[in-house]
């Protein structure tokens, strides 16, 4: 739901009541780029994640319990969208609740206050709260009046350098080139930027999602303030649900300008998306020893109603009962460890699975990815962290550690194609606490596309047919001939066929440990 929120005649009286306030000067403390800056605030914080000559985005998390200051923009509007958690938001003439993706348009001078509430009597205070997206335009930070304040800046202007925080690693929104766009998302909101409106972008919207003109395009006509010169139903900065903006603007207008669309996506973590492949696969049982670098891992897989957990005592035996459930079950066997010795105690295992060939699955969690040793020369990093990738390379199909949660589809998709096709064999997937956490939409991810697999070769480059009939001829040939039977028989699905040709032939049989089961030990050719 959008509402307009007016400046009113009793919000222009207390505009001039502040009028000695120096709120809105100018200040050269406040001449700073916000945009690699975190900005402290007592109710939280607030960082810059888009800006151009027409509108600042900012992002605002706000602690439970706590509330903005009242105040107001006379020379800018305030367009809000609640992402997340619910609102109180507080006006001169009234009040309002929030819920997610609920919008508000705030005129220029309107005094307003958004407060994170919740009947939930949790402590500490900073437990949940609620995350807020403002976008304002014209963008400017000192274009500020505050009438009331719980925390002593009635009057103030906008926090300067001393309360900004440097982290280059926030979220910003991207800033496609004209005629594309891109989308990234935030928490379980998933927000596109686009130069213009192509027909693949609006086959994808949802009629509910909220969209707004954040930019002209150099021939567009119009100026920043300006309603633009056509029926589209916005000014910039303002709110509009897809649906009515669809329907009121025309194929050419929408070429002219920039727009932010924000919805709620189909999102899931990225490690309740790892284990949703695993069920998928015919799983049931998954083996683990809990660890703190693998949490969102191990809730998302006591979460999956397909899976069973088997807790066991310890990184060996939940490798070697992942291989052993292989053996038994033809589905891959699956194990789940966490970091540094979580990783290195299962590593008998995956040597075992590597050297007889069987289909397993195994999953880490590691540090947070900026904590990962990468480059930095030093043995240790992150806490209770080991390079396992590195460690496990030579004994598995594929292993990788995966930073970015974009890639995540392609690295399962890749690790389960390597782990149970040609010749089968262990996989290590190593995920980052930071990157289990993160929200994806997997249909819109890249996945795996396997090579055409090539005919078998012998050694002697000879085909499958010719093997077998030289195979024939030595048998015949043979004066004291033996079967050997091994654990490939089991992974080709041949136990029946064995039992045929064992019949058929009626020569003496043996089996490595692995296949000792295929022959029964009182069967006479034994």
């Amino acid at each position: 739901m959008i509402r307009t929120i007016p400046c009113s005649d009793l919000d222009k009286q207390q505009i001039v009541g502040q009028s000695d306030a120096n709120s809105n000067k100018p200040s050269t403390e406040n001449a700073v780029d916000y945009s690699d800056y975190i900005v402290t605030k007592p109710w939280g914080y607030e960082f810059l994640v888009f800006e151009n000559d027409y509108v600042a985005i900012w992002m605002l998390h706000l602690v439970r319990n706590r509330k903005t200051s009242v105040h107001c923009h006379p020379n800018k509007k305030t367009s809000l969208v609640l992402l997340s958690g619910e609102a109180s938001f507080s006006h001169l003439n009234g009040e309002l609740s929030l819920n997610p993706m609920d919008g508000l348009i705030i005129a220029e001078g309107a005094f307003h206050s958004t407060e994170a509430c919740s009947n939930l009597p949790v402590e500490p205070m900073s437990e949940n709260g609620i995350w807020v997206m403002e976008i304002e335009s014209p963008p400017m930070k000192t274009d500020l009046v505050r009438m009331k304040d719980a925390y002593g800046r009635k009057g103030k202007q906008y926090e300067g350098k001393r309360n900004m925080v440097f982290n280059p690693d926030i979220f910003h929104l991207p800033n496609p080139r004209p005629g594309e766009y891109q989308t990234t998302y935030f928490h379980d909101c998933r927000f596109t930027v686009s130069h213009g409106m192509s027909e693949k972008l609006i086959n994808q919207l949802a009629p509910n999602a909220l969209i707004s003109v954040v930019g002209l395009s150099a021939d567009s006509g119009s100026t920043g303030g300006d309603r633009p010169n056509s029926s589209i139903p916005l000014i910039i900065g303002e709110l509009v649900e897809v649906k009515d903006f669809l329907t009121q603007a025309t194929d050419q207008e929408r070429q002219n300008y920039i727009y932010l669309i924000m919805e709620k996506g189909p999102l899931m973590r990225v490690s309740d998306y790892i284990f949703s492949k695993i069920s998928d696969l015919g799983v049931s049982d998954v083996f683990t020893v809990s660890g703190g670098t693998a949490m969102h891992l191990l809730d998302s897989l006591g979460l999956n109603s397909k899976l069973n957990y088997v807790c066991t005592h310890h990184e060996q035996t939940a490798a070697m009962a992942a291989e052993t459930y292989a053996t038994i079950n033809k589905v891959p066997g699956v194990a789940l460890v966490t970091s540094g010795p979580g990783g290195t105690n299962a590593i008998t295992g995956v040597a075992g699975a590597w050297i007889s060939s069987v289909p397993t699955i195994f999953i880490s969690g590691q540090v947070v990815s900026f904590n990962l040793i990468g480059e930095t020369g030093i043995r240790q990093y992150g806490v209770q962290e080991s390079d396992i990738v590195s460690l496990v390379k030579p004994i598995t199909k594929y292993a990788v550690c995966v930073k970015d949660p974009q890639d995540i589809r392609y690295h399962v998709e890749k690790a389960i194609h390597l782990a149970t096709s040609g010749r089968p064999g262990p996989v290590w997937l190593d995920i980052p606490l930071d990157v289990q956490g993160k929200l994806i939409e997997p249909q819109q991810l890249e996945g795996y596309e396997a090579e055409p697999e090539s005919e078998p070769k012998t050694g002697s480059n000879q085909s499958l047919a010719a093997s077998v009939s030289n195979c024939i001829s030595m048998l015949k040939d043979a004066e004291r001939p033996v079967l050997i039977l091994g654990f490939g028989v089991r992974l080709a699905g041949a136990e029946a066929l064995v039992e045929a040709l064992n019949q058929c032939l009626g020569i003496p049989v043996i089996t490595s440990w692995n296949a000792s089961d295929l022959v029964p030990t009182d069967d006479d050719i034994y």
